[in-house]
């Protein structure tokens, strides 16, 4: 009996702009089963993406043509928790999880093409009893970041420093039992959304000034923010929600179903959305722990494109580097490119950790 190939090529004949290719690595495939998972993305440009996760991986690569930029363990190998890139050379991550005492609290700047061995700082204040995880990081600008750490008894935080040298970070208590989720439309405004109190807040990070808070939310929790302009943010929540909001007078807006497709059993939470991005101001992608992502104008949020990229994933992060293209990252997929304003099923292709298939 021949030998089983190691390699086989699924190919799905559709029409050229609804090509699916689906990569299955024979037996690779139980070692990328067992690769660390990415967690976050970000796309400054259009030829562009950088995702982080677990293990320190940290992963470059061109979404257009799904050729590897660069590779890397970074952070000493600490869970990575979100990455955010102001230019093509220049990213910057928090770690989450440093260890079995889950203390986080950490930075790395790098620059995603040639990353090297950059090193790793402290910038949180807390101890670890009182929450030093950093779960969110957004660069406004190449000499601004800001950092979101979790809440713990002393309520959340919002840590401000300058990546070329973070030094002692300028620290604004937001006061928050669990950010989320953040995101800033400028160098002056951020915005924060918390998973158990259902609220928003925007502070001005480079003064420390709360701007506005606000409850948004009364159905699920909280997971997801994205500002694509300073008078607009949109958020997602665990009950397939979004609510479009001006953060600079948050008022009262509606919650709208978005994610309402039937769902595959990952759990009984499998339609929880984790992550938003807009890459413009009438267009939005979220994606869930179904593995599912969900496309709608913020204006217009009741007739959604729902679309399955990454059949049974827990999807974690979104970035869309343009209106015509987004990258997912989650689950053992590496990460899921794919058209998000397509009718039918768009074109997506899997990118392995390391390497483009």
């Amino acid at each position: 009996m021949p030998s089983r190939p190691k390699r086989r090529v699924l190919v799905q004949l559709a029409p050229l702009s609804a090509l699916v290719v689906v990569v299955l690595l024979g037996a690779a495939q139980a070692a990328q089963a067992a690769a660390p998972t990415l967690v976050s993305v970000a796309c400054p440009s259009a030829s562009e993406c950088v995702a982080v996760g677990e293990a320190g991986r940290e992963l470059a690569f061109d979404p257009a043509t799904h050729h590897t930029l660069g590779s890397a363990t970074l952070a000493g190998g600490h869970d990575l928790a979100s990455v955010a890139c102001p230019s093509v050379s220049q990213c910057t991550a928090v770690d989450g999880f440093s260890g079995s005492d889950y203390a986080g609290g950490d930075e790395t700047t790098f620059n995603p093409l040639a990353p090297g061995s950059p090193s790793l700082v402290t910038i949180s204040p807390g101890s670890v009893r009182q929450g030093t995880r950093l779960l969110g990081v957004a660069c406004p600008s190449v000499g601004v970041c800001v950092a979101d750490q979790e809440g713990g008894p002393p309520g959340g935080r919002a840590l401000s420093f300058d990546p070329s040298s973070p030094g002692t970070p300028a620290d604004t208590p937001i006061g928050l039992r669990g950010i989320q989720s953040m995101a800033c439309a400028s160098t002056v405004q951020c915005t924060f959304v918390d998973y158990y109190d259902r609220t928003e807040v925007m502070i001005d990070p480079t003064t420390g000034a709360k701007l506005s808070a606000a409850g948004i939310d009364a159905v699920g929790y909280l997971s997801g923010v994205a500002c694509p302009a300073i008078g607009e943010c949109v958020a997602v929540d665990t009950a397939g929600h979004e609510v479009t909001f001006n953060p600079m007078s948050p008022g009262t807006h509606p919650l709208v179903k978005v994610d309402h497709a039937p769902c595959r059993p990952v759990n009984r939470y499998s339609c929880e959305l984790t992550s938003v991005t807009c890459p413009s101001a009438t267009q939005c992608t979220a994606v869930d722990i179904g593995g599912r992502a969900v496309t709608f104008d913020p204006a217009s949020p009741g007739t959604p494109i729902v679309d399955m990229v990454a059949e049974r994933t827990i999807l974690r992060g979104v970035a869309c580097p343009s209106v015509s293209e987004c990258v997912a990252v989650g689950g053992t997929v590496g990460a899921v490119v794919f058209d998000p304003d397509s009718t039918v099923a768009p074109h997506r292709r899997r990118v392995a950790l390391g390497r483009a298939e």
